[in-house]
């Protein structure tokens, strides 16, 4: 978990006061995680998304993948947002057409 201390601050670093929140997801952030067997899936979420972002998150990406982790998904807040009241959507539709 050294490693995603370390990605962390170089997140904070590198979006000083525009980094909203890192979100670790999946098999690495349950009770049963295995560093043998579990890679890490990350979120960052900053305010927006622009050529600046893109170009102060790019060394970090760069150095996170060479340490032999899978990228880090990079959205905005709004993004964020949106993708949510989608998923809900989908998921009544889903359930209105499927057995789930």
């Amino acid at each position: 978990m050294d490693a995603l201390k370390e990605l962390v601050t170089k997140l904070e670093a590198a979006f000083s006061g525009r980094l909203v929140s890192v979100t670790l997801y999946g098999s690495a952030a349950t009770p049963g995680w295995s560093d043998r067997f579990s890679d890490f899936n990350v979120l960052c979420v900053v305010k927006e998304v622009t050529p600046k972002e893109l170009g102060d998150f790019e060394p970090v990406l760069t150095w996170w993948q060479a340490q032999g982790h899978r990228p880090v998904l990079l959205m905005s807040e709004e993004e964020v947002y949106n993708s949510a009241d989608r998923s809900e959507e989908h998921t009544s539709e889903l359930q209105s057409h499927h057995d789930l």
